[in-house]
């Protein structure tokens, strides 16, 4: 194969496909550049857009940050939750309370809802420790069934079942926007929020954190004896998982500006775990996919006319899309895209120093591995 700057051409018996290596000047070059068009596409459709479809974009991104905080546990983490539509309202709930009540700016009502929901998913994720499967389902579950009579227990503080006053996020008057569409402040947030979330998840995963997440899933017994502590990662993961959810929760709270119970009440939670099992686990393409489903059902139908129940189109699209591609849409794409572009880790350093590893006269040409990763 030939090499130019970290770019390896490999001619293959199938076909031709693109290799970076991991670290080069070319790998780091075509991530910048997933990067900004990543934000092109996030940010750019809601300036461009109709108000109504600018407002679902901001909604599908955050609905998107909530799919994978639930996917972190789903896959990475081999956990089972279907209760994620708890921390979702307690993130929403406590973003309006801390805002509409002590008269804070929403934003800091979004770093405390994050506080309050890992908080809450700490406490959750402590049983995880003794059972899993079905098991853990039925905690999460419960929590999903127990949260909207917590919320009008306490109804004094959180306002009850129609939730707290309306909140509002005006923009900064130096922020030029488009006139009349003061919701864009909203979703610029929305896509900042979004980009350090994936950007903090794939640093977790590539850390010494992420891989014990990863042991902890695949086998208990095997990660307690390489010295992980089985008990504080699950916990860990439990409680990104839930922080994650809960500052999604209050972006959407500050989207829709009213906090009701029955945004986040038991059919809300299937709704995330289908949608993060039809878009896929592992990566951040899958939340996305997850997130158009939820968001794009509903605005289908009513566009179009149909009289027909969203809820039977989303059932109808969940069970065609699982039974189609079990592992959800996002890997098949992965493995589309791998044959064509792929990031491979390059050769170790010597001991010694820099350079090039020695070869000894007259030995052959040795064989290089690769190991493709998906581009996700």
């Amino acid at each position: 194969p030939s090499k130019v700057l970290g770019a390896v051409v490999a001619v293959g018996p199938a076909e031709p496909r693109l290799r970076l290596v991991r670290g080069t000047p070319a790998a780091r070059a075509a991530g910048a550049l997933g990067v900004a068009g990543a934000l092109a596409v996030a940010t750019v459709p809601a300036f461009v857009l109709p108000a109504l479809e600018s407002r679902l974009w901001t909604e599908l991104i955050a609905t998107a940050v909530a799919l994978w905080g639930l996917s972190l546990l789903l896959g990475p983490a081999g956990q089972l939750s279907l209760g994620h539509s708890a921390f979702l309202g307690a993130g929403a709930y406590s973003t309006a309370v801390f805002a509409s009540r002590y008269g804070w700016s929403p934003l800091v009502g979004l770093v405390l809802a994050g506080l309050v929901g890992l908080l809450v998913g700490c406490l959750v994720g402590l049983p995880a420790m003794r059972i899993r499967g079905q098991y853990l389902a039925m905690v999460t579950f419960g929590l999903a069934v127990a949260f909207p009579m917590v919320i009008q227990r306490f109804s004094w503080f959180t306002g009850g079942t129609s939730g707290p006053p309306p909140i509002g996020l005006p923009p900064p008057s130096w922020l030029p926007l488009p006139e009349g569409r003061p919701q864009l402040w909203l979703h610029l947030i929305t896509v900042g929020v979004a980009l350090a979330t994936a950007l903090a998840l794939a640093s977790l995963q590539r850390s010494a954190v992420g891989r014990a997440i990863s042991a902890s899933a695949e086998n208990d017994t095997a990660a307690v004896s390489m010295g992980v502590d089985a008990v504080r990662t699950k916990t860990l993961a439990f409680g990104v998982s839930a922080l994650i959810a809960a500052v999604a929760g209050g972006l959407l709270g500050l989207h829709t500006q009213a906090v009701t119970t029955e945004s986040f009440d038991v059919q809300r939670a299937l709704v995330l775990y289908g949608a993060a099992v039809f878009g896929g686990v592992y990566g951040r393409l899958g939340g996305i996919f997850g997130a158009a489903l939820i968001v794009g059902v509903p605005w289908l139908t009513a566009r179009n006319g149909w009289d027909v129940d969203e809820n039977l189109v989303f059932g109808v699209l969940l069970i065609a899309g699982t039974a189609a591609f079990p592992d959800g849409i996002a890997p098949i794409l992965g493995r589309v895209t791998s044959r064509l572009f792929g990031v491979v880790e390059g050769p170790p350093a010597p001991p010694g120093g820099g350079g090039a590893p020695a070869r000894a006269q007259g030995a052959a040409e040795p064989a290089v591995a690769v190991r493709s990763a998906p581009l996700r």
